[in-house]
């Protein structure tokens, strides 16, 4: 049975006992810096030499590899994460989406392995600055583009 816990960045949480295994060691890490996407192997790496003082490289690389094949760890990517543990943005850095037009409503509804094509304009929230846009911005839906 997999246990899902998900908290808030920030939040407090029990005191864990000191991590003893390098894989430990990761794990302390991915839970310090609480990330909704996974924490990625530099940010780690920099967490265990600031908190561990530990530099090992080919060791780091041992543990992640044996974590992911003992299920104690998934890996997407060069990030990983703690299976059934995730962490919620805060609402200050989620993605505001606001709808001014929507396509055509001939019924057909975009799906997984659809052609889209949309405009955007990406403005930051706290001044109104904008980022990013793009007048025609094609993608397949679903197809780890964006």
């Amino acid at each position: 049975t997999l246990r899902t816990t998900t908290r808030i960045r920030g939040q407090r949480r029990p005191a864990m006992p000191a991590p003893k295994t390098v894989l430990d060691k990761i794990i302390a890490a991915i839970r310090a810096l609480e990330e909704p996407d996974g924490s990625s192997r530099i940010m780690i790496g920099k967490y265990l030499k600031s908190q561990f003082d530990f530099e090992n490289a080919a060791a780091l690389k041992k543990a992640f590899k044996a974590g992911v094949d003992k299920g104690k760890l998934t890996q997407k990517g060069q990030s990983f994460s703690i299976p059934g543990l995730t962490f919620e943005a805060p609402p200050e850095e989620k993605v505001q989406i606001e709808e001014i037009k929507s396509g055509p409503s001939d019924g057909a509804a975009a799906v997984k392995g659809s052609t889209v094509t949309m405009k955007y304009i990406g403005t930051l929230q706290s001044h109104g600055s904008k980022f990013d846009s793009a007048s025609k911005f094609t993608f397949t839906l679903g197809g780890g583009e964006v």
